[in-house]
Formats: C-alpha cells, sequence, structure tokens
C-alpha cells in the first residue's frame, strides 16, 4: 500500500536522455537503448516515512507516436521533458501539443552530458506560458547518479509537500490503467 501514487511522462526529442535518466536513477546498464513506442515502470520512492508509487511512462521517439501518448498525457500528474541540444523546436512541439491544464508540475531537464554546459532555458519565458504550472528547471548529466537523483528528489519532495499541504493534491489513488501493469 502506498501513500501516494504519482503518474509521470517523459517527453522529449529522439536520443535526448529519457531513458538514461530512467536506467541512472534504477542502476541499470547504460547501453544504447532506444525506446519504440511507449516504456512503462513503477519505481517505489521513500520520503519523510511516506511511500510512493511513481508510475513513469518512457516515451520514444519525441512525439512520433502522439496517439498513443495522448492517452497517458491526460492522466500525468507531472511532465518531464527531457532535452539534449540548445534548440526549442521540441519545447514549441510541446506548447503546440499538450494541455497544459493537466500536470500539477512540469519538469524541464537539460541534459548536459551531450552538448553545450552554459545553456539555459528561457525560463521567464516559460513561466509566463506555464502560469498556473509550477516549472522547474535542472542543468545535469544524465549519467551521473548523484545528478539524477536530484530530480527525484525533487518530485518526493514536492508530492510530499502539496499532499501535506492540502493543496491540489496529487492522487492518491490513481484509477487510469491503460493495460493490465498499469
Amino acid at each position: 500500500m502506498y501513500d501516494y501514487i504519482i503518474s509521470a511522462i517523459l517527453l522529449g526529442p529522439s536520443n535526448s536522455g529519457k531513458t538514461t535518466l530512467i536506467n541512472t536513477y534504477l542502476k541499470k546498464n547504460l547501453s544504447d537503448y532506444t525506446t519504440i513506442g511507449v516504456d512503462f515502470h513503477k519505481i517505489q520512492l521513500n520520503h519523510n516515512n511516506n511511500f510512493f508509487q511513481l508510475k513513469l511512462w518512457d516515451t520514444g521517439k519525441g512525439l512520433l507516436y502522439r496517439n498513443i501518448i495522448d492517452s497517458f498525457l491526460k492522466k500525468a500528474n507531472i511532465y518531464i521533458i527531457v532535452n539534449n541540444n540548445t534548440s526549442y523546436d521540441f519545447i514549441n512541439q510541446v506548447y503546440e501539443t499538450i494541455d497544459y491544464n493537466n500536470p500539477k508540475l512540469i519538469l524541464f531537464i537539460y541534459n548536459k552530458n551531450h552538448n553545450n554546459d552554459n545553456f539555459k532555458y528561457n525560463e521567464s519565458f516559460i513561466q509566463q506560458k506555464n502560469t498556473n504550472i509550477l516549472n522547474k528547471f535542472f542543468y545535469i548529466n544524465l549519467t551521473k547518479k548523484n545528478e539524477v537523483n536530484l530530480i527525484f528528489d525533487y518530485i518526493k519532495e514536492y508530492t510530499y509537500n502539496l499532499n501535506n499541504n492540502k493543496h491540489n493534491t496529487i492522487n492518491q489513488e490513481n484509477n487510469f490503467s491503460c493495460c493490465s501493469i498499469c
């Protein structure tokens, strides 16, 4: 039994590091694995003696599988956008295709493992577009466990604080099932 069940979806262009983020956190082999469609993970988290289940959908090929991804987007509490280049093309695609009334939190992650260590998102622009949603920005190397832990620690802290402050709670029981494993 879990105190909280959190649904999150990983979005980003192909080869941005979405699967690397999960594999680094779960201490799995960091092979050159390409996600086709959507991979599903259930991750158990603990924070302040509260047990969380993180249902995490890892999307492959950016928004190529849009018809599959739509059903996951509608139920996700948290969107995790992973980027590895300095182009805003994918973020603009996200703005055009995602209903921003749904998530409570959007994490923007720049994977420094690939390119420019000095890159910064235009955070004020993104904040203006998402005035009703909490946005958090991370600039990390997704192959370093200690840096990846920062993301999951933030998710745990955010969920714990949100529910203990009795604001818009993240579902304690998410009834959405897309398949037999969800």
